[in-house]
């Protein structure tokens, strides 16, 4: 491989772990500063809306177990990608639910690709990045803040821009960044980067 084709190749790498850092928290953020109006667009009784905000805690927990074997199965970049689609969904089909059981369900799906992106992303940059182990660690674990606290601080502006029931483009609209993430681990592994075992 030439220099020019490695410089290239870990360009792409950067940005496929950036993108997913900047996603890892944003189907949890957004739904906070938003709540009232998704409840009164799903009817969503108090304590659907209790399980809702619980949710993160227990999908984390229980789902992101399942990392692994994924990434046995598949390798980890195959598996991130794959997470990052789940997340794109539900992220979309969440704006788009009507019912308070349709919402929750979405946000599961959303949350399940969240979880197993929490356990292979470290995974991916201690594989990547053996030697820069400190700088990348600082690089994700930063715009996943950046990620987290953009998705709560936009939320209510894209809401209010959009108009009636405008909740569902300021949930929705992070499925184009989700997707975009996911794009570039599929360019990644076309690419032929090294599989990390988790």
């Amino acid at each position: 491989m030439s220099a020019a084709a490695a410089t290239r190749g870990t360009a792409l790498l950067t940005a496929a772990i950036v993108l997913t850092a900047l996603n890892l928290r944003t189907a949890v953020t957004s739904v906070g500063p938003l709540l009232v109006e998704v409840r009164a667009g799903t009817d969503m009784p108090g304590p659907v809306a209790g399980l809702l905000t619980s949710a993160p805690v227990l999908c984390f927990a229980a789902l992101g177990s399942a990392a692994p074997a994924l990434a046995r199965r598949t390798g980890a970049s195959a598996a991130l990608a794959l997470a990052l689609a789940l997340t794109t969904a539900g992220v979309l089909l969440r704006a788009a639910a009507t019912s308070a059981v349709g919402f929750l369900g979405c946000t599961v799906l959303a949350l399940a690709g969240s979880a197993v992106g929490n356990v292979l992303l470290p995974v991916l940059v201690r594989t990547h990045y053996p030697q820069r182990l400190g700088r990348a660690t600082a690089l994700y674990t930063t715009t996943m803040a950046l990620g987290a606290t953009t998705a709560a601080a936009t939320a209510v502006p894209i809401a209010t821009a959009a108009g009636a029931e405008g909740w569902r483009t300021g949930l929705g609209v992070w499925a184009l960044a989700v997707a975009a993430a996911a794009l570039a681990w599929g360019l990644v592994l076309r690419r032929g980067a090294p599989a990390a075992a988790a």
